[in-house]
């Protein structure tokens, strides 16, 4: 009685009541919406970061180079957090554009391996900058890693952001 309990379990892992294509577009859904996130945080930044340089120059301008200085400083660890921010939009933006072309085309066994490598890197870049972002992200890289092992995926191609062939090149240019 107990084995097939475990049976059981172990379908309930692997058969999904939800299909893949919803699975997949429901978590197109949740990387927009931390995008969205970042969007604004990035945003936020992007304020703080002209209110502490028009200080840093009226500072400078008034000859108070102590304040100038914290101001410069303050401005330096803003552009970092920045810098980071957009690095995960891009990311994720990446992400969400390779599901919505595995949910278009179906080829998942090929693709799902490289999102999860991305989201979770994300994932480990923006958690101490963005804890609920990061959290969030958890949780996709969760669905996405049962999805890969749903569809049987073993290899991950890599998922890099330089152009792959030729036809690439010339839609950048």
């Amino acid at each position: 009685m107990a084995s097939i309990s475990i049976i059981h379990k172990l379908e309930g892992m692997v058969h999904h009541e939800q299909p893949l294509k919803e699975r997949i577009a429901h978590a197109i859904f949740r990387l927009s919406a931390q995008q969205s996130k970042l969007e604004h945080t990035a945003s936020k930044l992007r304020q703080r970061d002209q209110e502490l340089f028009q200080r840093c120059i009226g500072a400078q301008v008034a000859r108070d180079t102590a304040h100038a200085k914290i101001y410069a400083n303050e401005c330096a660890e803003i552009r970092k957090i920045a810098k980071i921010v957009l690095g995960s939009q891009l990311a994720l933006e990446r992400a969400a554009l390779r599901l919505q072309t595995v949910e278009e085309f179906g080829d998942v066994l090929v693709q799902i391996a490289p999102v999860i490598d991305v989201v979770r890197e994300t994932k480990s870049q923006i958690a101490g900058v963005i804890p609920e972002v990061g959290n969030e992200l958890e949780e996709v890289n969760s669905m996405l890693s049962d999805m890969s092992l749903e569809t049987g995926e073993t290899e991950a191609p890599d998922l890099e952001t330089s152009v792959s062939n030729e036809e690439a090149r010339k839609v950048l240019q």
